[in-house]
């Protein structure tokens, strides 16, 4: 009852945000293309190759989880979102907690408030996407260190780092950065370093060892992951917005209440003895920002919400001193010493409060704003739908050829990928014998703008499927300004 007690304000939060996440998961809303195809890896996984969908450059955490309820019988769309959410509140607890201990309860409080009330975050936490979960099991494991420092501990510091990794590979920098931080913190002590050292990293590798040594049997090459992850990024940058100002700009415009990280910044830099903790969550949060902004060349704002915790700590901790400090000088007295028992105590309260309905206000009408369009979801037209429901209803025990994955989730079928339409015939060739159906989103593989050859080769290949095979469903809806076409055929050219 103590605990509750000493959160009540952390605990109206969140069920503030339980309740926002709740009403955005009410409408129907179409999946995203890497929600389809984490919802056919999990199929793929745990049917060991004969439903789903697999791509080699997508880590297995997330699958794992979703499958093993869809393996149960539970409709892994409910499965996943519901899981995302869980993690989500996980994430809030966790950034709550850890500017609790680190500060004081009106940090952590405030630093979840920022982190709840940044408007996009919500078109992730309603999204089976890696990213909150790769967040929440990085912050579980600095949350831990934080804790508990001994190696016992440690170990399984390395173990919720390695599941962070396994979830989104950038999760893997903070185990770099703690490996670093933990060298430097017992550097005095070469016995301690090692023992710490040798617990962590066999946390970590108790998770990522066997992924490694399975890539290796699997492909010949234990780090093909990272590679062929790498090559779609930088095959897909022309997609992606760029520029190494992007994240400071973006989230500066989203929330613009962490402008504070500068005060935050200023503080830990500039008090006369900071702590070590309080410098590795300054570490984690240059370590991350410094990679996303200058070294990964596409941009997205869903890549910052592995460092967002971090920003909201930061400048959380910037708006608590910058308060306190106003109020020193309001009153010409130490304030904060007596803010228990004096008058001081109304005016910081109500401060408090107006920033909060403030910035939860903002991020409301923000999210709600035509700038985001994160409830108009295109794919929710009833043209689309209606594609769906036939993919869904329309059984078939051989494969299927599709150009857009994200019918994995609707179908228990083995799913072939096109991969593209440059490729799409060759695959199409080689395959269609044993797929008796070939399923057409004309707007799910993008050509660049300037490439010609793609742009030919999609409508030769259309022309000609639509040709050789029999159709069972076609339908068009304009998406954004594009005719987009759904079609479904028999392929005439099966064995099965």
């Amino acid at each position: 009852m103590d605990f509750l007690k000493k959160r009540v304000f952390f605990f109206g939060l969140l069920g503030f945000v339980i309740a926002i996440n709740l009403y955005i998961l009410s409408f129907k809303t179409g999946l995203w293309w890497d929600e389809g195809v984490y919802i056919g890896i999990s199929k793929y996984i745990w049917s060991f190759g004969n439903a789903g969908y697999f791509e080699v450059i997508r880590p297995p955490v997330l699958p794992i989880i979703i499958g093993a309820f869809w393996f149960l019988g539970a409709n892994p769309i409910i499965a996943g979102k519901a899981i995302i959410l869980l993690f989500f509140i996980g994430l809030l607890f966790l950034t709550y907690e850890i500017g609790r201990n680190l500060w004081d309860r009106f940090t952590g409080f405030y630093s979840a408030l920022l982190l709840a009330s940044t408007p996009f975050i919500y078109s992730y936490s309603t999204k089976i996407l890696s990213g909150i979960p790769a967040a929440f099991f990085a912050l579980l494991g600095i949350y831990i260190y934080l804790s508990n420092k001994k190696p016992k501990a440690l170990f399984f510091c390395g173990v919720a780092l390695g599941l962070s990794f396994l979830m989104r590979f950038p999760g893997g920098i903070a185990f770099g950065v703690l490996a670093l931080f933990v060298f430097l913190h017992n550097i005095k002590n070469i016995k301690l370093m090692l023992k710490n050292g040798v617990a962590l990293f066999s946390g970590f590798s108790l998770i990522v060892a066997p992924y490694i040594i399975y890539n290796f049997y699997a492909y010949g090459n234990a780090l093909l992951p990272f590679f062929a992850a790498s090559r779609i990024i930088d095959a897909t940058a022309w997609f992606h917005k760029s520029g190494v100002f992007f994240y400071t700009i973006e989230l500066f415009y989203h929330n613009p209440f962490f402008i504070f990280l500068v005060f935050g910044i200023a503080y830990m830099l500039y008090q006369k003895s900071i702590q070590k903790m309080h410098i590795l969550i300054g570490f984690m949060f240059l370590a991350y920002f410094s990679y996303f902004s200058f070294f990964l060349e596409a941009k997205e704002l869903r890549f910052s919400l592995i460092f967002l915790p971090y920003v909201a700590l930061i400048a959380s901790l910037g708006m608590n001193r910058l308060l306190k400090a106003m109020s020193v000088l309001i009153y010409q007295t130490d304030a904060i010493k007596k803010l228990k028992t004096s008058n001081a105590k109304n005016v910081f309260t109500v401060l408090f409060i107006a920033i909060s309905f403030m910035t939860v206000s903002f991020g409301f009408v923000t999210l709600t704003s035509s700038h985001l369009r994160w409830l108009e979801d295109p794919q929710t037209q009833d043209p689309y739908n209606e594609f769906l429901l036939f993919v869904e209803n329309h059984s078939t025990n051989a494969s299927i050829l599709t150009s857009n994955p994200t019918i994995a989730a609707y179908t228990d079928s083995r799913v072939s990928y096109l991969r593209g339409w440059v490729a799409a015939d060759e695959i199409y060739t080689r395959e269609k014998d044993i797929s008796s159906t070939l399923i057409i989103d004309t707007c799910a593989l993008d050509c660049a703008p300037d490439d010609f050859i793609c742009h030919e080769s999609k409508d030769k290949f259309i022309a000609k499927t639509k040709k050789e095979n029999t159709e069972l469903f076609s339908t068009t809806a304009n998406i954004t300004g594009r005719l987009c076409t759904y079609s479904v055929y028999e392929i005439n050219d099966f064995e099965g």
